[in-house]
């Protein structure tokens, strides 16, 4: 599989009184070891927190919604070729 770099940032939601969390995704060094992620959707490993590729140098940011009652995991297939072609790539459960 695939391996990009995975973060979530937690953060409670004032408007709905709830939980939730950023979902990054963002290219990585090649080379480096993932883990086969928790959510079934996904078609990639995950490096949890490993360095981005190249800091020194801006990249595009990219943020997906899903559909109604979907997940952002749902979009894998997009975040993958997003993140392989040098996106940071945001989503979040809504």
């Amino acid at each position: 599989y695939p391996v990009v770099g995975y973060k979530e940032i937690p953060f409670f939601d004032e408007a709905y009184q709830r939980s939730r969390q950023i979902l990054i995704w963002y290219p990585i060094d090649p080379g480096t070891k993932g883990i086969p992620s928790p959510d079934l959707w996904d078609i990639f490993d995950i490096a949890v927190d490993a360095p981005i590729s190249n800091p020194q140098f801006k990249k595009p940011v990219v943020i997906v919604s899903h559909g109604y009652g979907g997940s952002p995991h749902q979009l894998s297939w997009l975040v993958n070729k997003l993140v392989y072609n040098g996106c940071v790539v945001l989503g979040m459960q809504h």
